[in-house]
């Protein structure tokens, strides 16, 4: 995970992961930064900083000049509410 991740960038990154598995977006589905936003309730700065690091996580696809793209299907991922956010992010990625 990358140092520059904060708590709460990555306590938005488990937040989209849950909407992307609640909403069940097929691989190749366009994450809109507005969109996530608007559900999150924040703006799109630090949508797109949780995106990337989601990215740099290999859970989601980055496309320059397209945006982010959902790269897996999420029905393997389950958040734990007694989980750690970081440790929910890499028990979701350790199934991959």
């Amino acid at each position: 995970m990358t140092q520059t991740a904060t708590a709460s960038g990555r306590r938005l990154a488990n937040q989209i992961l849950d909407l992307i598995r609640e909403a069940k977006f097929e691989p190749g589905h366009h994450l809109r930064e507005q969109q996530l936003a608007d559900m999150a309730g924040v703006s799109r700065t630090p949508v797109r900083a949780a995106l990337k690091l989601l990215s740099e996580l290999g859970i989601i696809e980055a496309r320059r000049n397209q945006g982010f793209f959902c790269s897996k299907p999420m029905t393997s991922y389950s958040a734990s509410a007694s989980m750690s956010r970081p440790a929910a992010i890499r028990s979701c990625t350790s199934s991959w």
